[in-house]
């Protein structure tokens, strides 16, 4: 998957398979065979989140930072003016580059496989995404998507990438099904019907919540992962969780919402649910990732 310079215009999108441990996890949540995403600006230059900041750097450098690099364009043609100077105006935006905070986040939201250590796994990365995580940051994916999506101000335009291909739940948080109210409005993306978000929020969890706590801290994030892969690997069964285990999984879920929401209430949380628990449901919603500009039907690759 080599991509020269010299293909490359402003307002391309790189897409890149980073090497380590927890890049690898991110593809693995995200079922996709990249992980982070980036905007070529022009002049050599491209944009991405990187750590805690939107960060430019020269592309030779970023091409050569990856195990394998993707570029994809925008089949409509016109300008990339709009795109670029969406670019610029999210430079003072909140930022989460790590691949903790994209661990956390795909663990809620999407379908994993079943393993023995599962839940630990989730509770260890909600965990490490929450001592990371500023209040509602941009991820890499979420820049490339917001410089296209804001681009213009109408709801779809030529700039408009129409993502994620999973079928979700409508309404699961109670919020009434009017325009603009609640993760409603984003029918058909984001939260996986078979996710801990989508169990979290049934009724009978929902009655969980407040009392849920967790007795002890869970395994390193990395040890984890080895023994996910190794279970998964040898087809180890998963048993359902004891009370115990469920809490300790809900509270830790709990404390990323916090983490995410930076505790702020949320004007759309008209619904059962705690507010940052709404916010982070909406968030993830909401999530584009490196996997879904890949599968974005709206660019195509080089």
């Amino acid at each position: 998957m080599g991509v020269k310079a010299e293909q490359l215009r402003p307002g391309d999108v790189l897409l890149i398979r980073s090497p380590g441990r927890l890049w690898w996890a991110v593809r693995l949540f995200d079922g996709a065979e990249v992980d982070r995403a980036a905007l070529v600006l022009g002049d050599g230059r491209v944009a991405e989140i990187s750590g805690s900041a939107l960060v430019q750097r020269p592309l030779a450098e970023f091409l050569g930072s990856g195990e394998a690099v993707i570029a994809r364009r925008l089949k409509e043609t016109g300008s990339m003016e709009p795109v670029l100077a969406r670019a610029a105006d999210l430079g003072e935006q909140r930022a989460a580059g790590q691949p903790e905070v994209l661990l956390a986040l795909l663990c809620c939201s999407r379908k994993l496989r079943a393993a023995p250590s599962l839940r630990a796994l989730q509770r260890s990365c909600l965990e490490a995404g929450a001592a990371l995580t500023l209040a509602e940051p941009l991820t890499p994916g979420q820049f490339v998507w917001r410089c296209y999506e804001d681009a213009l101000p109408e709801p779809s335009d030529v700039y408009t990438l129409h993502l994620n291909d999973l079928h979700n739940l409508e309404i699961v948080a109670g919020v009434p099904g009017e325009p603009g109210a609640g993760v409603s409005r984003r029918s058909g993306r984001g939260v996986h019907p078979d996710s801990l978000l989508a169990w979290a929020v049934q009724p009978l969890m929902r009655s969980r919540l407040a009392a849920a706590v967790a007795a002890d801290a869970p395994p390193p994030l990395e040890e984890l992962l080895m023994r996910y892969e190794q279970e998964m690997g040898d087809g180890i069964p998963a048993a359902m969780p004891g009370r115990a285990e469920a809490d300790a999984l809900l509270a830790s879920l709990q404390r990323f919402a916090a983490a995410w929401s930076g505790g702020k209430a949320s004007t759309y949380a008209r619904g059962p649910l705690p507010a940052p628990l709404e916010m982070l449901f909406r968030a993830t919603t909401d999530l584009c990732t490196a996997g879904e500009l890949l599968r974005c039907e709206d660019l195509y690759t080089l």
